[in-house]
């Protein structure tokens, strides 16, 4: 009954203008991983992909991460997974690890983040496909995007979720990004679809439970297309980002080393752009924006033996 339905049909091909956008149809002749949740975003793309994997002929795998922080509501969204696949005919890995004792002094939210990427990327791997499926949406995008910047982010945390993304030797797509989450639960509720929720989900104490509960109901009583205008503001800034980094790498292959007459003459998000890649290229991490002002300060003032320390034990330095 689901694959009857119109719903499904317009799901279906957003599916497929996402992948068609991607250029991603003959990376999948090597088969697909999709990150299952058993939520009903990750089991609507699940569904459009086996479907898609019939029309085109390409395997789908599923790999489920159980976290461990949720007691017998984890097991059940396990058990829930596995039994859905195993009724789609859908090869399917369960993975389960204690997020908890690997946090590390990271949050919780950070610590989970990190283990399912590299879950998602050694599953690829071990199935030899260069694919990794994510059921993100609009709403997730908009929502990422307001916790950026009200923790100041730049031009890297207000571009949002990116369609696709490197981990590895994969790429990680997100077909659903032009879906909000209301699409995906009318979608859910007029076709009968059962699917897993996750209770701390409500849990406010938690900055993105927070958003999607307090504020994003807010922003939509401004707008009612908050989440769509977010994506197209998150694709511009994208682009900008983009051509700075393009440029950024350009300089310093012409500039090695860097000539500080040359830093002057940029603009400056050029300038921001390669002072962070000259720092990552040292060993750190992202830059923030009070040790970026102090490069920028350090160019401006062009004098030999001043320097500036940065995080993790990295020196900028005028040697002449």
């Amino acid at each position: 009954r689901l694959l009857q339905s119109q719903d499904f049909k317009e799901a279906l091909d957003s599916v497929r203008r996402a992948l068609d956008d991607f250029s991603m149809w003959d990376a999948l002749n090597c088969g697909a991983v999709i990150g299952l949740s058993g939520g009903k975003d990750s089991l609507l793309l699940l569904i459009c992909l086996k479907e898609l994997s019939l029309e085109y002929g390409f395997t789908l795998r599923a790999v489920h991460i159980n976290h461990m922080l949720r007691g017998a509501d984890a097991d059940a969204d396990e058990k829930f997974c596995r039994a859905f696949c195993e009724k789609e005919n859908i090869p399917f890995r369960a993975v389960r690890i204690d997020v908890a004792a690997l946090c590390d002094g990271k949050g919780f939210e950070e610590a989970a983040r990190d283990v399912r990427y590299r879950v998602f990327e050694e599953t690829a791997a071990a199935f030899g496909c260069s694919t990794v499926s994510l059921a993100h949406t609009a709403s997730d995008n908009l929502e990422t995007m307001l916790f950026h910047l009200c923790r100041g982010a730049g031009a890297a945390g207000l571009s949002g979720i990116p369609p696709q993304r490197t981990l590895g030797n994969v790429r990680v797509v997100r077909p659903l990004l032009d879906a909000t989450r209301e699409d995906i639960l009318a979608y859910a509720e007029e076709n009968g679809l059962s699917y897993q929720t996750d209770a701390t989900n409500a849990d406010t104490a938690y900055t993105r439970n927070f958003i999607r509960a307090e504020i994003v109901p807010l922003l939509k009583k401004v707008n009612a297309s908050a989440e769509e205008n977010a994506r197209y503001a998150a694709d511009a800034i994208r682009e900008m980002r983009d051509h700075t980094d393009e440029t950024a790498e350009r300089v310093l292959r012409e500039n090695d080393p860097l000539a500080v007459a040359s830093l002057e003459t940029l603009a400056p998000p050029i300038l921001h752009a390669v002072l962070t890649k000259s720092y990552q290229n040292a060993g750190g991490g992202t830059l923030p924006r009070s040790q970026a002002d102090a490069l920028s300060a350090l160019i401006r003032e062009h004098k030999t033996g001043a320097s500036v320390s940065l995080s993790g034990g990295i020196t900028a330095k005028i040697d002449g």
